[in-house]
C-alpha cells in the first residue's frame, strides 16, 4: 500500500509537470482536485491551491482566483500561507489601492520575519511585489534583492520576472544586454522556451512602446504573433492580446491607420471575461484612431465601449479609488465628443477632473490632469475655459497646446488682439530652443519646432484671424499678413513631410478645409491669382492619408533590406529618444547636452533625406515629395473642350476650382445648411426607387452644385457634343452620382447632366493627372472575366476568419446573370481575335485571381461585394470560402487599362472627413491600374448584364473608355425599365 504522503506528493508533481508542459487546462484541473481533496495533506493542497491560483490569474480570472483565496479565510492555516495569500493579494490584478497593497505586504513581511523557516521560500516574491508599490529609484533595490534571493534558491520562474522588472525600470546602456541574459536564460532552463520568449517579447514590447521605440515594439510583438501561430494550443490568449493591443498603439503611432485597426479589431475578438481589462485599452486605443481619421461616430462607439467593459472589471467602480483607470476613460470620451458636441465632451471632461480630485491626494501628479484643464478651454471657448486654460499652464512642461486653446477662446469671443498674442505665445513655446517667431524666417527655424504639427495648425489659425480682421477693415496690411502667414505654414507642410514625428506628416484635422478655404478666399483678394497655389491648397484638403498610409507601408516591404532604410529608422529612434531625454533632464546642463545630441541628430535625418532624394529617387518621391501639379502640367495634359472640376466644402461655402485648356476660375458660393440631408435623402430615393423624388432633390443639387458655373461648363457647346468632364469631389460629394443630376424636361424626356458630358471622377487632380500618364503595356493579354455565380456558395461558408462582427450570415444570392455577364463579353473579345479567360463558379478563387490579374488589359469582376467596419477589410466575395481585401489590392503590380467591379455597392466605403471615399477603387489605382468602374447602389445582376454588355460593345468600337461607359449609361437611361440605380451606379474613377 502506497504512503498517503508520497502519494499527496506524486499527485502535485504530476500537476506541475503538467504546468511545465504548457498543458494549463490539464494542469489547472488537476490543482483544483487536489486542492479540494480534503482526504490531501493540507502541505499539498495548500500548495496546489497557490498553484491553481497562479494559473487562474494567468488567465486573467480574477474571480476565481480571488474566491480560491478566500477559501483559506474558513480554514486553520500556518503562517506561511497567510503571508503567501497577502502577496498574492498585492500583485498586479487585483484591485486594490496603493495603500492597501502596502499594508498586506507590511503584515505578510512580519509573517515572514517570525516565520524565517518556513517562509524563506516566500522572500523573493515579497520583495518583488513590495518593488512594484515603491518609486524608481525605491525599485531598482528591491529588485536586485530579489534576483539575488532566486539565485540563490534556484527559482528560474523568480529569476526571470526580477530580471525583466529590472529591464523596465533601468534604460541604460546594458539594457540590451540584460535582455540576451534574460534570453539565454530561457533556452537553458525551459523545457518549452517559446513560453519563456513569449513572456519576454511582452515585458520587451511594452518596454520599447514607453520609450517611443514603435518600431522595436512593433517587431517584438510580431514575434509573439508568430510563436502564437505555432503553439496556440499552449500559450495563454492573454498574451496574443496583450501583442495585439501593442501594435495597434504602436502603428496608430507611426500613422499606419490600417494596421492600427486591423491589430486592435483582432484583439477586441479574443474573447472571455478574463480580457475585459485588455478590451478596455483596445476601445481606447480605437476611440483615439476613428476620431484622428475623422470617423468621429466610432470613435464614441468604442470610447464608450471602454466605459462598459471597465465597469465589468470594476464592478465597484463607482467608490473604487482606480482615478488613474477611469479618468483615462473619461478623457477619451471627451476627445471623441469634441467635434459633433463641444457641451458633452466637457461633461465628460469635468468627470474625469472631478474623479481624480476625489481619489488622488495630490492631483498634480497625476500626469493627465493638466492635460484635462487644457481640454476644457477647447470645449468651453468662453472666460469659464480660459480659467482652466491659466490653471493647467503651471501643470505642463509643453504649454503650446494650451495658448493654442487660450488663442481659440480669445476668437471666439471675438477678443482677436489678444488671440493672436496666444498663439504667438504658442508658437515660440513650440520652438526648441530660445528666440523670437517671425514668418520672414523659415530658414532659421526649419530644425527648430518641436511639434511641425502643432506649428502648422497654429499658423494657418494666424492666416485665418488676420483674414478675418482684413474683412471686418478692408485694411491691405491684414490682408498681407494673412497670406503671409497662411504662405508660412505651407512651407511647414513641407518640412512635416520630413519630420521625425510620423504623425505631423499626415496632416488630420477636420477643421482645416475652413482654414484653407480662408486662404483661397484672401488670395481671391489679389489682383493676380496664383493657380498654381490655389491648386496646391485645393490638394492639401484632399490630403488622401490613409491612401499615404498603405503607400508607406508599401514602402516598407520593398525597402526594409536596403541599408538607408536601418540608417533612416535607427536614426528617428535615437532622435525620439534624445527628444524624451532632453525633456525628462533634472538640470539645466544635461538639458542641453542632450538638446544638442537632439538637434545633431535631426540634422542628420535632413540630410539623410536630401541624399535620397539623389539616390533613391523613387522612395523619396513616394515618402516625402508629394508636390501638388501646376497650371501649366494641367493644361497640357487636358484635351480640348475637357474640363476640370474641384469641390471644397466648407462650414458655410463651397468653392469649386475650374480648369479646362481657355478658362481658369474660382467660385465661391454659400452651402446650404441641409446640404449634407439633401445627399442623403436623394441617395436613399434612388435606392427606392422613388423616380418622382429622386428627379426633384437632383434639381435642387443641380441649383446648388452645377448651376453656378454653368456658363462655364455650358459655354461654347455644341448640344450634339460631348465635353469630357472630371469631377474631383470633397466629402459626401464623393458618394453623389454627378452624372443624374437634372437640368430640365426637355422635349426628348428628362434631361441629365449626363446628357451633355462624359463624366469621370478622381481623388485629387494630382491622382487624375498621374492616371492619364499611365503607359499600358502593349503584350497584355485581352480579357479577363471572373464570376462566382453563388449558387452553390453561402455567406457562412465564406465568412472566414476577418474578426467580421457585423457580417450577416444570409445565403449570398445567387447571381445567374454574372455568368452570363462575363461569358457575353468574352464572346465580344473573341469575335475580334482578342485573348480572353474565365474564372467561373469554383472556378472563381482567390489564388486563380491572382495568378492571372496582372497579365490583362481588362478586367471584369462580377461578383458580390462585402462592406465592413475596417475599411481595408472589405472585399470582392470570391468562391474559395475568401475575400479579396482592399487592403491585398495595395500589394497587387497591375498595368491594367481598365477593372471593373460588377458588385453591389463596390465604390462605396468608410467615408471620412478628410478622406473622402476609402474604397477598394484606391488599392487598384495604387497597384497600377489606369481606370476603375465601381457601383454605388445595390444592382440588379440582369440590367448590370445589359449595361455591360453596351460598355463593351463601345470600348470595342475603338471609344475610349470615359465615353464608352458613358454612351453605354445614356443609352440605358433612356429606357423605361431602367432607372438610375442602375445607370447612375455604374461610376468611372480614372482617365
Amino acid at each position: 500500500m502506497k504512503d498517503p504522503k508520497h502519494w499527496d506528493a506524486s499527485a502535485l508533481q504530476s500537476a506541475i509537470n503538467l504546468e511545465k508542459g504548457l498543458q494549463f487546462p490539464e494542469a489547472r484541473m488537476a490543482y483544483g482536485r487536489l486542492a479540494n481533496d480534503s482526504s490531501i495533506a493540507r502541505e499539498v493542497r495548500y500548495q496546489a491551491l497557490f498553484k491553481l491560483v497562479s494559473i487562474q490569474l494567468l488567465y486573467q480570472d480574477l474571480d476565481e482566483a480571488s474566491s480560491c483565496l478566500d477559501s483559506l479565510d474558513d480554514l486553520d492555516v500556518p503562517e506561511w500561507v497567510l503571508a503567501e495569500k497577502l502577496i498574492f493579494r498585492s500583485g498586479p490584478n487585483f484591485p486594490y489601492s496603493r495603500d492597501q497593497k502596502l499594508r498586506y505586504l507590511d503584515i505578510a513581511s512580519k509573517l515572514c520575519e517570525e516565520n524565517p523557516k518556513d517562509c524563506a521560500h516566500l522572500t523573493g516574491k515579497l520583495l518583488l511585489q513590495k518593488s512594484r508599490q515603491m518609486s524608481i529609484s525605491q525599485r531598482e533595490e528591491l529588485i536586485v534583492k530579489a534576483l539575488q534571493q532566486a539565485k540563490r534558491s534556484n527559482d528560474v520562474d523568480l529569476e526571470l520576472e526580477a530580471l525583466l522588472w529590472l529591464c523596465t525600470i533601468k534604460e541604460d546602456s546594458e539594457t540590451e544586454k540584460r535582455y540576451e541574459q534574460i534570453e539565454d536564460l530561457i533556452l537553458s532552463s525551459y523545457e518549452y522556451p517559446q513560453y519563456g520568449m513569449v513572456k519576454l517579447n511582452t515585458f520587451r514590447a511594452g518596454h520599447y512602446l514607453n520609450q517611443s521605440e514603435y518600431q522595436k515594439s512593433i517587431d517584438t510583438a510580431l514575434q509573439i504573433v508568430d510563436i502564437y501561430r505555432v503553439m496556440e494550443d499552449r500559450i495563454p490568449g492573454y498574451y496574443l492580446l496583450y501583442a495585439c493591443n501593442y501594435l495597434g498603439y504602436c502603428f496608430n503611432k507611426i500613422g499606419d491607420y490600417f494596421e492600427a485597426i486591423y491589430y486592435t479589431q483582432k484583439a477586441l475578438t479574443l474573447q472571455g471575461r478574463q480580457a475585459s481589462k485588455e478590451r478596455r485599452n483596445s476601445c481606447l486605443i480605437l476611440a483615439h484612431i476613428y476620431r484622428a481619421i475623422g470617423r468621429t461616430d466610432l470613435g464614441i462607439k468604442y470610447a464608450k465601449l471602454a466605459l462598459e467593459y471597465f465597469k465589468q472589471v470594476r464592478p465597484d467602480w463607482a467608490s473604487n479609488p482606480a482615478g488613474s483607470e477611469l479618468h483615462s476613460v473619461y478623457l477619451t470620451l471627451g476627445y471623441s465628443y469634441e467635434p459633433i458636441d463641444k457641451q458633452v465632451s466637457a461633461e465628460y471632461y469635468q468627470k474625469a477632473l472631478q474623479f481624480i480630485e476625489e481619489t488622488e491626494k495630490d492631483p498634480t501628479l497625476v500626469p493627465n490632469y493638466g492635460h484635462l484643464r487644457e481640454r476644457m478651454v477647447v470645449v468651453l471657448p468662453n472666460a469659464e475655459g480660459l480659467e482652466y486654460a491659466r490653471s493647467a499652464l503651471p501643470l505642463l512642461t509643453e504649454k503650446y497646446q494650451v495658448y493654442e486653446g487660450m488663442g481659440d477662446a480669445h476668437y471666439e469671443m471675438g477678443d482677436f488682439a489678444a488671440a493672436k498674442a496666444s498663439y504667438l505665445k504658442a508658437i515660440i513655446d513650440n520652438l526648441t530652443g530660445e528666440g523670437s517667431f517671425s514668418y520672414d524666417d523659415i530658414e532659421q527655424q526649419q530644425y527648430n519646432f518641436e511639434n511641425y504639427l502643432h506649428a502648422f495648425e497654429v499658423i494657418l489659425k494666424l492666416g485665418q484671424l488676420h483674414f478675418q480682421m482684413y474683412r471686418k477693415s478692408s485694411d491691405e496690411i491684414q490682408l498681407h499678413e494673412s497670406i503671409a502667414y497662411y504662405r508660412y505654414a505651407l512651407d511647414i507642410q513641407e518640412l512635416m513631410k520630413r519630420s521625425i514625428d510620423d504623425q505631423s506628416q499626415i496632416v488630420i484635422n477636420d477643421g482645416l478645409p475652413n482654414r484653407i478655404g480662408s486662404f483661397v478666399k484672401a488670395l481671391l483678394q489679389q489682383t493676380e491669382l496664383d493657380y498654381n497655389l490655389i491648386i496646391r491648397l485645393f490638394e492639401i484638403c484632399k490630403a488622401n492619408i490613409l491612401h499615404q498610409s498603405l503607400i508607406e507601408k508599401q514602402l516598407q516591404r520593398k525597402y526594409r533590406h536596403f541599408p538607408f532604410f536601418e540608417k533612416e529608422q535607427n536614426l528617428k529612434s535615437e532622435i525620439r529618444k534624445l527628444e524624451q531625454a532632453w525633456k525628462q533632464a533634472s538640470n539645466e546642463s544635461e538639458k542641453n547636452a542632450c538638446f544638442n545630441r537632439f538637434f545633431d541628430k535631426r540634422r542628420a535625418h535632413q540630410e539623410l533625406i536630401r541624399s535620397l532624394q539623389q539616390d533613391y529617387p523613387a522612395y523619396s518621391n513616394a515618402r516625402y515629395e508629394q508636390a501638388s501639379p501646376s497650371m501649366d502640367t494641367i493644361k497640357s495634359a487636358l484635351k480640348a473642350e475637357e474640363k476640370v472640376i474641384s469641390y471644397l466644402l466648407l462650414d458655410e461655402e463651397i468653392l469649386i476650382l475650374f480648369i479646362s485648356r481657355e478658362d481658369t476660375e474660382v467660385v465661391c458660393f454659400p452651402k446650404p445648411a441641409n446640404l449634407s440631408d439633401i445627399i442623403r435623402e436623394y441617395l436613399a430615393s434612388i435606392s427606392s426607387l422613388n423616380t418622382m423624388r429622386v428627379q426633384q432633390l437632383a434639381t435642387q443639387l443641380y441649383q446648388i452644385l452645377i448651376a453656378p458655373i454653368s456658363d462655364l461648363l455650358f459655354g461654347i457647346l455644341d448640344s450634339h457634343q460631348f465635353s469630357d468632364l472630371t469631377i474631383i469631389p470633397h466629402q459626401e460629394l464623393a458618394s453623389l452620382p454627378f452624372e443624374a443630376l437634372f437640368i430640365d424636361q426637355s422635349e426628348e424626356g428628362a434631361d441629365y447632366l449626363i446628357n451633355h458630358f462624359d463624366i469621370a471622377y478622381h481623388y485629387s487632380i494630382g491622382l487624375w493627372l498621374g492616371s492619364k500618364e499611365k503607359q499600358i503595356p502593349e503584350h497584355l493579354d485581352g480579357f479577363l472575366g471572373l464570376a462566382p455565380v453563388y449558387d452553390r456558395l453561402s455567406a457562412e461558408a465564406a465568412s472566414q476568419a476577418i474578426y467580421d462582427r457585423n457580417s450577416d450570415k444570409k445565403n449570398w444570392q445567387a447571381l445567374p446573370y454574372s455568368k452570363k455577364e462575363v461569358e457575353g463579353i468574352a464572346a465580344l473579345f473573341e469575335a475580334k481575335d482578342e485573348d480572353s479567360k474565365l474564372l467561373i463558379r469554383e472556378e472563381a478563387i482567390k489564388s486563380a485571381l491572382l495568378t492571372h490579374i496582372s497579365q490583362y488589359r481588362y478586367v471584369h469582376l462580377a461578383a458580390h461585394f462585402h462592406q465592413h467596419d475596417i475599411p481595408q477589410r472589405s472585399g470582392l466575395v470570391l468562391a474559395d470560402s475568401n475575400y479579396l481585401f482592399v487592403d491585398d489590392t495595395y500589394a497587387l503590380d497591375l498595368k491594367a487599362e481598365l477593372v471593373v467591379l460588377s458588385a453591389c455597392e463596390s465604390g462605396i466605403g468608410e467615408l471620412s472627413n478628410s478622406e473622402g471615399m476609402l474604397a477598394i477603387s484606391r488599392g487598384l489605382q495604387y497597384a497600377g491600374v489606369q481606370n476603375v468602374v465601381t457601383t454605388l447602389f445595390k444592382i440588379n445582376d440582369k440590367l448590370a448584364y445589359e449595361l455591360m454588355h453596351l460598355f463593351y460593345v463601345e470600348i470595342l468600337k475603338g471609344h475610349s473608355i470615359r465615353a464608352a461607359l458613358n454612351t453605354a449609361k445614356r443609352t440605358l437611361s433612356k429606357s423605361e425599365h431602367t432607372t438610375e440605380a442602375i445607370w447612375a451606379s455604374f461610376t468611372l474613377i480614372g482617365e
